[in-house]
């Protein structure tokens, strides 16, 4: 299996009216080794890490579009592990939560970024880029009313990756954005209320629909 490398990822942004592009057709998705080694990767572990020793396996939640279901090899809402095995089920051991913000400009599947933000849950974000500076008070964070007066989402989309240990001893990543936000805050809590210590969770998923398109949020089952 072929990993790609940091600069071989592209980042595209989460439309909620346009699952298309934000949860069936994520190049991400496909992406077998986490970012956290450009971003904070000593702050997620705490072990004196760079960016430049880290480079993690990525658990993820199969789409329509994911290259193992269109191969066969997999079904959509399955969990794809670090070995490319699928499974309807994964029970993993929760270790640590890294918020992260990531604003990229660009056509879909070609997108640049120009600004990125990584910490552990509960840390100060702060944008490494164009504009960089505290996300907190920067504008691309916050959402804006159109001239129809809808909600425009940010520029500057969020996220959350969590750190796992397999069944084996090996360490994972789980990247958890857009429509799945919701599920990511609710785990969230659940290991907030145990103090952010290690704890076991069970992967497995439900169907959405929108307006146009199915598609596979995960569910996390704490232990």
């Amino acid at each position: 299996m072929t990993s790609k490398t940091n600069e071989e990822m592209t980042l595209v942004p989460y439309d909620p009216n346009d699952l298309e592009q934000s949860e069936l057709a994520l190049p991400e998705d496909d992406s077998r080794v986490s970012d956290v080694s450009q971003a904070s990767a000593a702050g997620m572990f705490g072990t004196g890490y760079t960016a430049e020793d880290v480079r993690i396996p990525r658990i993820r939640l199969a789409q329509q579009l994911t290259q193992e279901v269109v191969d066969g090899t997999a079904k959509s809402g399955q969990w794809i592990d670090h070995q490319g095995i699928a499974h309807d089920t994964l029970e993993v051991t929760l270790i640590g939560t890294r918020e992260t913000r990531t604003r990229a400009v660009g056509d879909f599947g070609n997108q640049v970024v120009l600004c990125r933000a990584g910490a552990p849950v509960g840390g100060q974000l702060i944008g490494e880029g164009d504009p960089g500076g505290p996300c907190r008070v920067c504008p691309y964070a916050e959402w804006t009313k159109g001239e129809d007066g809808k909600s425009v989402q940010p520029e500057c989309k969020q996220a959350y990756e969590y750190l796992v240990q397999m069944s084996d001893g090996t360490l994972a990543t789980i990247l958890v954005r857009g429509a799945s936000l919701g599920a990511a805050r609710k785990l969230n809590a659940a290991h907030a209320q145990r103090r952010g210590q290690p704890m076991l969770v069970e992967l497995s998923s439900e169907q959405a629909r929108s307006a146009r398109y199915r598609y596979s949020t995960p569910v996390f089952t704490t232990k």
